[in-house]
């Protein structure tokens, strides 16, 4: 858990640094076509991979003596994935990008070549950490991110204020990780395609894929929106809004991420669910910490950070800040709920989620802008979280009450 905290704790440091080297590098306008460029094919990404990525996890978690046949399989799965996103991706950025100029529709299909490339490769990050090969895991997701930065810097030294170049420093240093993995692996493991293994792939994924459906779109509906029917400006200072606020995220990634490979993995249902309560208790009380600090500082070093061109985007961070603590307990609602082989128990909520996403917005976003869409993502990711504890009660037969019960946690930090 520490290793995984820590190593999230300098992505998320390693993250911000760029956010902010990229925000002043190409100021709100080229900010927001850097945004609307991105988010189409990372939307992409996640539709054609069918949940594969925590069907990976899952299955490398139970078949600890076989996870090369999971990577080899995952691998080939990935291949024929890539294709497939990317000539729907093609096709259909110029339509929905049809209201942005002809190079934010260039840039978007040059990053289309994350999905070509990355979702083959990707599986064996997720290989990693579903069996529980930690240190391994930590050293693939830190070098993308410290890499990066090493990039951004190299352009803010230079001056090197070009959209494109960007594009290219993430895809290069997005790609590098999971290559790290299959070197990782390909030495230590006899990684070979199993044909066996397509089938439980598949069916496992697809479950969670149902699932992921709304997760994605409730995480990315509101650019994907904007960057259809706003001015690229706008969307630059809500995208500074949004990179500021995922601050806090990594302490839910780091928690649920652990839980999950150590809930797959558990001898007996009641380790399990010991493991599901502490994940939950520690995540909130993490999320309420971490958020309060961070809503507290937002108006200044939103402003130190980014310079003063980014004014407007202070009470949409503000908002987006306190949305986080939602946001990071459905993240780690989630991945218990598919550690406990239960892919695609979050589905209900998340597809509610998602109603009220659109709901929220279409009220929203025409009366407030940015705010409006910062709003709508505060009330839709609360309603997806009180229907996640639901259905984890219903799954697990946890009483809210144990969940929700912080004096264990609370009594665990006096004492440090």
């Amino acid at each position: 858990m520490i290793s995984n905290f820590t190593t999230t704790v300098v992505m998320s440091i390693c993250g911000m640094l760029t956010g902010v080297l990229v925000a002043r590098l190409l100021g709100p306008g080229g900010r927001g076509e850097l945004a609307a460029a991105v988010i189409w094919p990372t939307f992409i990404m996640g539709i054609v991979g069918f949940g594969q990525a925590q069907s990976v996890t899952f299955f490398s978690g139970k078949l600890l003596d076989d996870v090369g046949k999971v990577m080899g399989t995952a691998f080939g799965i990935g291949l024929f994935q890539g294709l497939l996103g990317y000539l729907v991706g093609w096709l259909l950025i110029p339509i929905v990008l049809s209201a942005q100029n002809s190079s934010v529709i260039d840039l978007s299909r040059w990053y289309l070549l994350i999905v070509l490339v990355g979702i083959g490769i990707s599986y064996s990050t997720f290989v990693l950490q579903g069996s529980a090969r930690f240190l391994a895991w930590n050293i693939c997701r830190i070098t993308g991110p410290i890499c990066y930065l090493a990039t951004i810097g190299t352009y803010w030294l230079f001056d090197i204020q070009k959209p494109m170049a960007v594009i290219w420093a993430m895809i290069a240093t997005s790609l590098l990780p999971p290559v790290v993995g299959v070197i990782w692996l390909f030495r230590t493991e006899t990684v070979r395609f199993a044909s066996g293994l397509v089938g439980p792939l598949l069916n496992y994924g697809g479950r969670s894929w149902l699932a992921s459906i709304p997760v994605m779109m409730n995480a990315r509906l509101d650019q994907l929106v904007m960057s259809v029917f706003i001015a690229p400006i706008e969307l630059g200072y809500y995208a500074i809004a949004v990179v500021w606020a995922g601050v806090s995220l990594p302490v839910s990634s780091a928690i649920a991420n652990t839980a999950f490979a150590h809930v797959a993995s558990a001898s007996t249902d009641g380790e399990g669910l010991a493991t599901v309560t502490r994940a939950f208790r520690y995540g909130l009380f993490a999320n309420l910490v971490v958020a309060g600090a961070i809503g507290a500082l937002t108006p200044l070093m939103l402003l130190v950070l980014f310079g003063c061109q980014f004014i407007t985007s202070v009470i949409p961070a503000i908002i987006l800040v306190a949305a986080s603590v939602p946001s990071g307990m459905n993240y780690i609602v989630s991945d218990t709920l598919r550690g406990l082989n239960l892919p695609a128990a979050p589905a209900i909520a998340e597809m509610v989620g998602l109603l009220a996403t659109g709901l929220f917005l279409a009220v929203f976003l025409p009366i407030w802008g940015i705010s409006g869409a910062a709003l709508a993502a505060l009330f839709a990711y609360s309603t997806t979280f009180c229907v996640q504890v639901f259905l984890l009660r219903r799954a697990s037969l946890i009483k809210w009450y144990v969940l929700f019960d912080l004096r264990p946690i609370i009594c665990v930090v006096r004492e440090w």
